[in-house]
């Protein structure tokens, strides 16, 4: 399929990686709805976008408000057809001084509620229309530190959340099986960004590249695996 016909969803698409992932998809000629749980922050993106010469429409999405889900989804059918890429970069990490023993059972709540139901809800919107159009790309921002292989005590909200996230990216991947799906998980690195700060070593611009690529991918390319900057890594 074309890039040019392509539409992508992109969550949490207001700052950070998910506005780099915006632009670089913009770039590519897709369609970008890049959503914000504040309207007027989905709008910004798209000026900017448009402005550079791209196609983008702004879109409320809050990914822990099933209604707001709903909505959206009935929105992007009617206005578009269909759904071709989608990329669950919405994240939240508020547990950064907790470990296991002493953590708040609520924020573990609240973090799950974003960073794996939130992506879930979009998946249970978008995946049987990918289904039904026999195309998608699904990419899910994880993170390392939700990896089995070399678990940590810190941030165990925040890990416990990117590690079942990891479970869901091969579960939909098989769930799509026999289809030209690809569902894929990402470790974008530590980053210049709001949830990173200002020691990361790399640019949000940087994260974007495999996210993109994978969004992107021809027919016959990987599913359900694991990335860190266009290779695989260990679960």
């Amino acid at each position: 399929m074309a890039a040019q016909h392509r539409v992508a969803i992109i969550s949490g698409a207001e700052r950070g990686l998910g506005r780099a992932i915006a632009k670089k998809l913009a770039t590519n000629g897709v369609i970008v709805l890049p959503t914000a749980r504040d309207i007027a922050l989905s709008e910004d993106v798209v000026g900017e976008l448009r402005n550079s010469g791209g196609q983008a429409f702004a879109y409320q999405l809050d990914v822990t408000d099933e209604e707001s889900v709903d909505r959206f989804q009935i929105a992007v059918e009617a206005n578009f057809g269909r759904a071709d890429i989608l990329i669950n970069n919405a994240g939240i990490c508020i547990d950064n001084i907790d470990v296991p023993s002493r953590a708040d059972l609520q924020i573990v709540k609240q973090t799950f509620d974003t960073n794996l139901f939130g992506a879930w809800r979009l998946c249970r919107a978008f995946l049987p229309l990918m289904l039904r159009q026999n195309y998608g790309r699904i990419v899910n921002i994880s993170s390392a530190m939700g990896q089995l292989e070399a678990m940590g005590c810190s941030s165990p909200a925040y890990r416990v959340s990117k590690t079942a996230l990891n479970a869901l990216t091969c579960m939909l991947a098989a769930e799509a099986s026999g289809h030209d799906i690809q569902v894929n998980a990402v470790e974008p690195g530590w980053m210049r960004t709001d949830m990173g700060g200002t020691e990361a070593p790399r640019s949000a611009e940087e994260g974007a590249e495999t996210p993109v690529r994978l969004a992107l991918a021809s027919e016959g390319g990987s599913s359900g695996c694991f990335y860190f900057d266009g290779r695989l890594i260990p679960w």
